[in-house]
């Protein structure tokens, strides 16, 4: 009753989190990047309570720091192509605050991930960083290139990266589950 109870709670703040983003908090810097990053946290810990298994602390870090990578990529693909009057909140940001920060998120995901694999993880679970390495190395190439940086269109815009991410799924697929 109690994780019922919690998860609603939950719910409400996601509703009310996604309320927020579209009537007000898309216009404010950094506050937009946030919260369209907590609703991939939120994201996790649902999965965690609809399949009843508890997500570690690591994990939960490593979806943070790559949602961030990954929103602020956009942003920063957004600014570049001169999107501002589409999304007028990219004023107030510049290409070099984007980047950094953009990197600093992908640094962070990467040993987050290097500490969920190897704290939590059995010793076929570290040889899945090769995959997440050269994925965001390759997402990175994209988004630094003729891109958006939309995480959808590229990683459906781009062969190799959708090969790369599918094997990265069945391997895992296989540690975790075989």
């Amino acid at each position: 009753m109690e994780q019922y109870l919690f998860s609603n709670a939950f719910i409400l703040i996601y509703i009310v989190l996604n309320l927020l983003y579209s009537k007000w908090a898309k216009h404010i810097p950094i506050v937009d990047i946030m919260i369209l990053a907590s609703g991939f946290l939120l994201r996790v810990y649902f999965g965690g309570v609809v399949v009843d298994v508890e997500i570690s602390s690591w994990l939960y870090l490593t979806v943070l720091s790559g949602a961030l990578y990954l929103v602020i990529g956009k942003r920063r693909g957004e600014l570049l192509k001169n999107k501002a009057d589409a999304r007028p909140v990219l004023k107030y940001y510049t290409k070099e605050f984007l980047d950094k920060f953009m990197y600093l998120f992908l640094a962070l995901t990467l040993v987050f991930y290097s500490l969920w694999c190897t704290v939590g993880g059995g010793n076929l679970l570290i040889y899945s960083l090769l995959f997440v390495i050269f994925i965001v190395m390759r997402y990175s190439l994209i988004v630094e290139g003729d891109s958006l940086g939309d995480p959808v269109d590229v990683l459906f815009q781009d062969k190799i990266l959708l090969v790369t991410v599918l094997l990265y799924g069945i391997y895992m697929g296989g540690v975790l589950y075989g």
